[in-house]
């Protein structure tokens, strides 16, 4: 199977850091929800049609298609929840608001460039990562 979109695929391997330090901090659940992110991520834009970006262009999806869309999707919000609820717990530190920082550019990154999508679920991908490590 040929990757289309490989950036979006192999930029998912910045995940391997956070879930390695929290397994390293016995924090097994952020560790297991990072291990589904990585996991289905991977599934998902490495299996998805390069016409298949963004969600108003859903209809045309094959059931397993859409099942690898919601998993990602359902897996990354689980993901930036965890992390904003270790924020609270921790009083805000100063490292929420780099996370803060980084969502932002993050978003500029996946809603404004629609050109290249690889491009910018790669750097959307990074950016996460950075995020959950601050959080770890």
């Amino acid at each position: 199977m040929k990757i289309k979109e490989p950036f979006s695929v192999y930029s998912n391997i910045v995940f391997l850091i956070p879930l390695f330090f929290a397994i390293l901090k016995n924090s097994y659940t952020h560790g297991f929800i990072i291990f589904l992110v990585f996991i289905f991520s991977i599934l998902f834009h490495a299996t998805k049609r390069v016409d298949s970006i963004w969600w108003n262009n859903t209809g045309h999806l094959t059931r397993r298609e859409k099942i690898f869309l919601w998993t990602d999707t359902i897996s990354a919000c689980s993901l930036v929840l965890f992390n904003l609820f270790i924020f609270w717990q921790r009083n805000f530190p100063t490292e929420f608001y780099y996370a803060i920082s980084i969502l932002i550019v993050a978003l500029i990154f996946f809603f404004f460039p629609r050109k290249n999508y690889d491009f910018s679920q790669g750097i959307w991908h990074i950016l996460a990562g950075v995020m959950t490590l601050l959080a770890v």
